[in-house]
C-alpha cells in the first residue's frame, strides 16, 4: 500500500510539473518548449547554452537586435537617476577577467594600440600598453567583435559589433560603426539592418592600396529573422561602406568568414579563411582583387575538418604568411 501511495504521489508531482511547463522560465521558452530541439535535458554545456540563448530570443535562434536595443533605452529611462540625486559609481571588484576580441595598432604610432573587448566596448592605450582608457560610452552595445584603423589616416577607426562566437555568453552587435577622430565620438556607420551585414562580425579589412574597398567577415545561424540580418560570411563594399554585398562564390548559404588579409605590396592579392562545414571549408586566395577566388588546400588541413582560423602576414615579406587553424583530430 504504501509503494502504491509512493506511485501516486510521484506520478501527481510529475503532473502538477507537466501542466507547469507551460509557463516561460523568465522572459524566455518553459523546458518543455525546448525538449523537442534539445531532446532530454542534458547536462552538456552545447545543450544548456541554447536553452540560455532561446531565452532572449525565443521563438527564434537570434534575438532580435533592434528589439534588445529599443528595450535596453527603455530600462535606461526608468532606471535614470532622479536630478540631483547621488550617482553610482563602481567599487569594484576590478580583477574580473574578460575576453579581449580584438586587437589593433596604429601603423603612424605603434605606442598607440586599440582592443575591443566581447562585452566592454572599445578601449586604447597611448603609452604601449601600460594604461588604458574606455572610448565606447553611449552606443547601442557593448559586444565587439573587430576593429581595423585605416591605412592613411589613423583618426579613423571602424568598429565590428557583434562577437563572433556563438557561445552562451556572447551576443550579436547592430552593425558598423566608425570614428573619425580617434574615438572622440562614433557613429553607426553600416546598420545590419539596412545593410544586410552580419550581427556577429569577426573581422573587418580595409584595401591599403584603395581605402573604399573594405571586407568584413561574421558568422551567423543559418535560419535567421526576416526583419534581422544574420547570414554569416564574407561582405564587401567598394564605396566606403556606404552599401555591402555579400559574396556567393563559397555558398549562397549560411558560411562562416573568420579571416581576410590584403597584401600591402601587391594590389588585387587577398586571402581569407572560411567554414562551409564541408569541401569548401579552408583558405582561400584572389588574385584579381576579389573578383575570382581560389581554394588553397595543400600542407593544410582536410576541408572537412577545417574549423575556425585566422591569417596573418610578415610585414617584412607579403609572402610569408601565418595561419592558426582549429582542426578536428589535428593540432
Amino acid at each position: 500500500m504504501a509503494k502504491r501511495t509512493k506511485k501516486a504521489t510521484t506520478k501527481t508531482r510529475r503532473q502538477k510539473s507537466a501542466g507547469n511547463t507551460k509557463a516561460p522560465l523568465g522572459p524566455g521558452p518553459g523546458k518543455r518548449a525546448l525538449r523537442g530541439k534539445l531532446g532530454r535535458i542534458s547536462r552538456n554545456h552545447k545543450r544548456r547554452s541554447v536553452w540560455f540563448q532561446a531565452r532572449a530570443a525565443w521563438p527564434l535562434r537570434e534575438a532580435r537586435v533592434g528589439r534588445l536595443v529599443s528595450e535596453r533605452a527603455r530600462v535606461e529611462k526608468e532606471f535614470a537617476p532622479a536630478p540631483g540625486t547621488t550617482q553610482w559609481e563602481s567599487v569594484g571588484p576590478t580583477n574580473v577577467g574578460g575576453r579581449i576580441t580584438c586587437l589593433v595598432c596604429d601603423p603612424a604610432n605603434p605606442d598607440s594600440i586599440w582592443a575591443g573587448a566581447a562585452g566592454g566596448g572599445v578601449w586604447q592605450s597611448t603609452d604601449a600598453g601600460r594604461t588604458w582608457k574606455g572610448l565606447w560610452h553611449s552606443q547601442a552595445v557593448l559586444n565587439l567583435g573587430a576593429l581595423a584603423i585605416h591605412p592613411t589616416n589613423s583618426k579613423i577607426v571602424y568598429c565590428g559589433t557583434g562577437e563572433a562566437n556563438l557561445s552562451a555568453d556572447s551576443y550579436a552587435g547592430v552593425g558598423l560603426y566608425r570614428t573619425t577622430n580617434g574615438g572622440k565620438s562614433w557613429r553607426l556607420f553600416a546598420s545590419c539592418a539596412k545593410t544586410g551585414i552580419p550581427s556577429r562580425i569577426g573581422v573587418i579589412a580595409i584595401d591599403p592600396h584603395d581605402p573604399s574597398h573594405i571586407r568584413i567577415g561574421g558568422i551567423g545561424f543559418g535560419r535567421v529573422s526576416p526583419q534581422e540580418s544574420g547570414l554569416g560570411g564574407m561582405y564587401t563594399s567598394r564605396d566606403g561602406g556606404k552599401t555591402w554585398t555579400r559574396e556567393t562564390f563559397i555558398s549562397a548559404q549560411n558560411y562562416w568568414c573568420h579571416s581576410i588579409v590584403f597584401d600591402p605590396v601587391q594590389p588585387q592579392r587577398i586571402f581569407a579563411t572560411v567554414t562551409a562545414q564541408g569541401v569548401s571549408s579552408g583558405v582561400w586566395r584572389s588574385l584579381d582583387g576579389g573578383a575570382t577566388w581560389t581554394h588553397l588546400t595543400n600542407d593544410l588541413p582536410a576541408p572537412a575538418k577545417f574549423n575556425r582560423a585566422t591569417l596573418a602576414m610578415a610585414p617584412s615579406d607579403p609572402n610569408v604568411i601565418y595561419l592558426q587553424v582549429a582542426a578536428s583530430d589535428e593540432n
